[in-house]
């Protein structure tokens, strides 16, 4: 009598190297991904700037979780954004790397 179990197979995955939760297979997905990621320090975005406010709510809601009705939106300490922008902002003139 035969068992038939199931075969391990081995299998690449690329992950990126900025927020460390994106993975793909496809080595060029997870490059593409790298131009756009939050954690990028090269893309000088808010996410990466020590002058990054996050969002933060209130108590009223859901206490200790965010939950889209908070007190403060996300906003740069400085006023860096440029008129009518949207957080977060890439390429800042005002960027400074987080310590």
């Amino acid at each position: 009598m035969t068992v038939d179990l199931p075969a391990p197979i081995v299998v690449t995955r690329h992950q990126c190297p900025f927020c460390r939760r994106h993975t793909r297979a496809s080595a060029t997905a997870v490059q593409d991904h790298m131009t756009r990621c939050w954690r990028n320090p090269a893309l000088r975005n808010c996410k990466t700037c020590q002058h990054h406010l996050p969002a933060t709510q209130g108590e009223s809601c859901n206490p200790g979780e965010w939950c889209a009705c908070g007190d403060y939106p996300e906003a740069c300490d400085i006023d860096a954004a440029p008129a009518g922008a949207t957080f977060p902002i890439s390429h800042c003139p005002k960027w400074t790397p987080t310590a």
